[in-house]
């Protein structure tokens, strides 16, 4: 479970592939404006033939062309244009494009179904209360962070950091094992030394 700063349409892709691992956190918004726009076509309102490497579009004309090459960031990207006399003479068209014709960006099927998958789960209360666990690690990170010392490494090479960070973990279940029994409030509000000047009412 990570956060979105490590979740890409790729890793989605290539974790439970490559390392069986189930990579679980908000995927990349789609930014166009027809997702953003309720009753516009973004890309899941067109049918993506794969192997004829065709796209449909919701009034029924295909592209005109298909092309693959590298994108902004030099990951490959597929570029499907329709053709400008389909898209001028379309009754759909302020709902799907403010250019002369639509251009779709997307990437190759296997990198862009899993993106696809991600974002739809994304929208069930399934996911959400799954999700919700990354709070207790982001808690457990904070806790080592600032009462463990674990991003410094007290010691040189690789097995004594190895180590040091799982008696790190130990002794933080110690800790967290000795306020359950002394029945320690689990959450305390954090109190800003400026809010602290304000008077009691």
């Amino acid at each position: 479970m990570v956060d979105s700063g490590y979740v890409d349409a790729e890793l989605l892709a290539t974790s439970h592939a490559t390392f069986g691992i189930d990579l679980i956190g908000p995927a990349r918004r789609d930014k166009s404006w027809q997702a953003k726009t309720e009753g516009a076509f973004d890309f899941t309102a067109f049918r993506v033939d794969w192997d004829g490497q065709v796209v449909t579009c919701p009034n029924g004309a295909q592209t005109s062309s298909w092309v693959e090459r590298p994108g902004p960031y030099g990951t490959p990207t597929i570029y499907a244009k329709f053709a400008k006399k389909s898209c001028k003479t379309c009754e759909l068209k302020e709902k799907c494009t403010r250019g002369a014709l639509r251009i779709l960006t997307f990437q190759p099927q296997a990198v862009q179904e899993a993106l696809n998958l991600a974002r739809t789960l994304e929208s069930n209360g399934t996911w959400q209360g799954l999700y919700q666990r990354r709070a207790g690690i982001e808690a457990t990170m904070s806790q080592g962070v600032r009462a463990f010392g674990l991003r410094r490494a007290r010691y040189r090479g690789l097995k004594k950091t190895s180590l040091q960070h799982a008696c790190i973990g130990a002794a933080i279940n110690l800790v967290r094992v000795v306020d359950w029994i002394l029945e320690k409030p689990r959450w305390k509000d954090r109190l800003s030394q400026f809010a602290a000047l304000r008077p009691v009412a």
